[in-house]
C-alpha cells in the first residue's frame, strides 16, 4: 500500500483508494463523524458512482451480513490521524481476522426492503404516547371506541372497534399499508389469563380516496370470556408491530402507539358498558329433596337439576328428565317439570308420581342425555346438558337413596293377532299375543294355555312360544278342517292359563290372568279382524239382505230372484258375489266379523260394458295375475259367459265376454 492510502480487509473484498477516515460506504458517514470530531465534507463528495446492476443482485441477507461485518471491523480497529509520510497505528485486531456476528445482524430485512416497489426506509426514534414518524413526532391516535351498542355479548356474537389516527396514510402506499394491518390486533382484557383475546383487523377507511384514517377491528366471543366492563389489557395493546413506510420521509412504527390508560379517560371503557359472557351452563349435579327412603304407587317424588350458573327456561321446548326403573311397563317414567319451582335460578325442579308397577332399588335418570329443554342462561348462551354418568358424583343415584318399590301385579292389557286380518282356512296359521301392562316372569311354560273360540267351542291354541321376561306371551294356532268363526275371539275372561302364581312381574308381585271380556274393548275380536274357513258364511244366523223390487232397494241391496252366490277374501275382508235374474246384474256385499252385511257394489246389464249378465247365472270368483281379484258369470239367457274384475273400493269392472257362436265358443 502506498502512503496515501488506507486498506480494509473485510469479506475478501480488494484493497482501494485510500478515502478520508470520515467517510464509510454503505451509509455510514454518521459512524465515521463520531469518530473524528473535525470537520467533514458533504456527505455526496463521500458517494462512489453507483456501479452497474448486476443481472443477480444480492440476496438481502448477504448485504446485511457485509455491512455487519464492515461495522464490526471498525468498531475493532478505530481509524487514527496520522500523515501519510508516517508509520500507520498499530492495529487492534488483524485486518483478515473474521468479524464476530450476533443474532440481531442475521436478522432477515424488514418487509418493506424485500418488496422492490417501496421506498427504503430511514430511521426514526419513539415518541412517548405518539407513533413514531421523522417528520412529524406528534403522529398518534386519535381515538379508540366501540361501534358495537352496549348490552352483553354471548358465546359466537361479535364486538366491533375502531381506531382512528390523526394523520391519513399517502394513497399511493394504501395497498401496503392495507396489507400490513391484516395482521395487526388489538389485545383485549376478557377471557382466560393463560389464552389472551385479540380483535383482528377488520377493514380500513378514510375521509379521501385510498387515504386511512380509520382502522376497524372485530372480536367474536370464545368458550370462557368474561368482561363486566370490557376493555383493552394495557396501553401497548395496539399490536400493530411493523413499521410502515408512507414515503422516504415519513416512516410509522405502529408498534410505539401508545393507548389511553386501560379504564380511564378515553379508553373503550370510558362512558361505555359492554359485557361479555361466554360462560356456558352446565349440569352441576342432580338431587332429590324428598327424604331417603322407599316410595310407592301415588308417592311423588322431587328431582333437582342444579346448573353452575343461573338459567333461563325459554317457550316452545318445556324441561324434561326421563328416569329410569327396574321394572314397569317402557322401564322409564318421564318426571314433570315444576315452572318456578324455587327463587334459585340456578335449579330446575321436576316432580314423578309413581305408577303402578314401576319399582327400582336406587332411583336415576335413564341416561346422561335424558334432561331436554329450550334451556340458557341470561346472555342466551344454550346451557350444555349433559348430566353425570348413572351412579357416578354428581347423579342422582349417587347423591340420594330413593327406592322406588313395585306392589302391583301385572295385568293384561289387550290380545291382538299378529296374523292379517283376513279368511283363513285349513293349515293356515294364525299368531296371537297376549300382553301385559309390564315384563313378565315364570317358571313353568307348559302350563301357559290360550282357549279360542273355533265353531262354538273351547279350542286350546296349539302352542305357546316361551318369551320369558317379556310383557307379551305368544301362541300359535293352525285352522282345522270344519273350524268355523265370524271373527275370531278367545273363549271367555278366563281363557288364559298360567298356573297357580306362575307369572309374576320383576319384583315378583304375582300376575293377573283376566282378559277383556270378549268382544269388548282390548279383545282379540275387537282388536283383530280374523275369520274362519268363511267358504259358506252362515248369513240367516246373523243378519239377512232383502231386494225390494226390481229397482234399487232402499237398503242398497239389489237381489230380485237371487240365484247363485260365491264368496272370497279381499283386502283382509270377506266377500260374495250374487246374481239376480230381476235386477239383471251382480250385487256385491261386504261381509263383516261381527256378522252385518252391507252393500258394496253393483252392475246391471248393458251398462259400463256389462253386457252377458242378464239372468240365468252361475258365478266363480278366483285371483290371478298376481292376487287380482275376479269372477266369471255364466249367463243362460245370454248364451254367454261375462269376466268381472272385482276392486278393493267395490268397483265392478267388465273385462270382456264370450258369446256362444262366435269367435270359436
Amino acid at each position: 500500500m502506498g502512503g496515501g492510502e488506507v486498506c480494509v480487509m473485510a469479506a475478501k473484498s480488494a484493497c482501494s483508494p485510500a478515502v478520508p477516515r470520515h467517510v464509510l460506504q454503505g451509509g455510514g458517514s454518521e459512524r465515521a463523524a463520531a469518530a473524528d470530531p473535525g470537520p467533514s465534507p458533504p456527505a455526496k463528495s463521500a458517494r462512489r458512482p453507483a456501479a452497474p446492476r448486476r443481472k443477480a443482485p444480492l440476496a438481502p441477507l448477504a448485504i446485511a451480513l457485509a455491512t455487519a461485518a464492515l461495522v464490526l471491523a471498525s468498531a475493532a480497529a478505530p481509524l487514527a490521524s496520522w500523515d501519510a509520510g508516517s508509520a500507520p497505528p498499530p492495529l487492534a485486531a488483524p485486518l483478515n481476522a473474521p468479524p464476530t456476528l450476533d443474532a440481531a445482524s442475521l436478522a432477515p430485512p424488514p418487509w418493506w426492503q424485500m418488496h422492490p416497489s417501496l421506498p427504503a426506509a430511514h430511521a426514526h426514534t419513539w415518541s412517548p404516547g405518539s407513533c413514531a414518524r421523522t417528520t412529524n413526532p406528534t403522529y398518534n391516535i386519535s381515538s379508540i371506541e366501540f361501534t358495537s351498542p352496549d348490552g352483553t355479548y354471548k358465546l359466537g356474537d361479535t364486538i366491533d372497534i375502531r381506531v382512528t389516527t390523526s394523520h391519513s396514510i399517502d394513497n399511493t402506499l394504501v395497498p401496503y399499508y392495507t396489507h400490513q394491518l391484516t395482521h395487526t390486533s388489538i389485545e383485549l382484557d376478557i377471557g382466560p389469563p393463560a389464552a389472551p383475546r385479540h380483535a383482528v383487523f377488520l377493514a380500513a377507511s378514510g375521509a379521501e380516496t385510498q387515504s386511512i384514517t380509520v382502522m376497524d377491528y372485530r372480536y367474536t366471543v370464545q368458550e370462557g370470556d368474561t368482561s363486566d366492563d370490557l376493555d383493552y389489557t394495557s396501553t401497548r395493546s395496539l399490536n400493530w408491530g411493523n413499521t410502515v413506510t408512507e414515503s422516504v420521509t415519513d416512516t410509522y412504527d405502529f408498534y410505539n402507539c401508545a393507548l389511553p390508560a386501560p379504564r380511564g379517560a378515553d379508553s373503550l371503557s370510558d362512558g361505555r358498558t359492554i359485557k361479555v359472557d361466554g360462560v356456558v351452563p352446565r349440569v352441576a349435579n342432580v338431587i332429590s329433596p324428598t327424604t331417603d327412603g322407599t316410595y310407592t304407587t301415588g308417592n311423588t317424588i322431587t328431582v333437582t337439576v342444579n346448573f353452575t350458573e343461573p338459567v333461563v327456561v325459554g317457550t316452545g321446548r318445556e324441561p324434561s328428565l326421563v328416569l329410569a326403573l327396574d321394572s314397569g311397563p317402557t322401564r322409564t317414567r318421564t318426571a314433570t317439570y315444576v315452572p318456578g319451582g324455587s327463587t334459585d335460578r340456578s335449579l330446575l325442579n321436576f316432580t314423578y308420581t309413581v305408577q303402578p308397577s314401576d319399582g327400582t332399588s336406587d332411583l336415576d335418570y335413564s341416561s346422561p342425555a335424558s334432561l331436554t329443554g329450550n334451556i340458557t342462561d341470561a346472555a342466551g348462551n344454550t346451557a350444555n346438558l349433559a348430566l353425570p354418568p348413572r351412579g357416578q358424583p354428581g347423579s342422582l343415584a349417587h347423591s340420594s337413596d330413593i327406592v322406588v318399590l313395585d306392589t302391583s301385579g301385572p295385568r293384561v292389557v289387550n290380545v291382538t293377532a299378529v296374523t292379517p286380518d283376513g279368511v283363513y282356512r285349513q293349515n293356515n296359521p294364525i299368531t296371537i299375543t297376549v300382553n301385559f301392562d309390564e315384563p313378565v316372569v315364570y317358571s313353568d311354560a307348559e302350563s301357559i294355555a290360550l282357549a279360542l273360540n273355533v265353531s262354538g267351542e273351547r279350542r286350546l291354541a296349539d302352542r305357546y312360544l316361551p318369551n320369558n321376561g317379556s310383557a307379551t306371551l305368544v301362541f300359535t294356532y293352525s285352522v282345522r278342517a270344519g273350524d268355523r268363526a265370524a271373527d275370531l275371539d278367545y273363549y271367555d275372561a278366563m281363557s288364559l292359563a298360567v298356573g297357580a302364581n306362575n307369572i309374576r312381574d320383576t319384583a315378583r308381585n304375582p300376575g293377573s290372568s283376566a282378559l277383556p271380556a270378549p268382544g269388548a274393548e282390548g279383545s282379540l275380536a275387537h282388536t283383530s279382524n280374523i275369520l274362519l274357513d268363511y267358504a259358506a258364511p252362515p248369513l240367516v244366523a246373523k243378519e239377512s239382505a232383502m231386494d225390494a223390487g226390481p229397482s234399487i232397494a232402499e237398503d242398497g241391496f239389489n237381489l230380485g230372484s237371487a240365484s247363485s252366490v260365491a264368496t272370497f277374501e279381499l283386502g283382509g275382508a270377506a266377500y260374495a258375489l250374487t246374481a239376480s235374474n230381476d235386477d239383471h246384474g251382480v250385487q256385491l256385499i261386504r261381509i263383516h266379523g261381527n256378522g252385518t252385511l252391507s252393500p258394496a257394489g253393483f252392475a246391471q246389464n248393458g251398462t259400463k260394458g256389462f253386457d252377458r249378465i242378464w239372468s240365468g247365472f252361475d258365478i266363480a270368483a278366483f285371483k290371478m295375475n298376481g292376487g287380482e281379484q275376479y269372477a266369471i258369470v255364466a249367463s243362460a239367457s245370454d248364451n254367454g259367459v261375462q269376466l268381472i274384475r272385482i276392486h278393493e273400493n267395490g268397483t265392478l269392472q267388465a273385462n270382456g265376454s264370450a258369446t256362444d257362436g262366435a269367435a270359436g265358443f
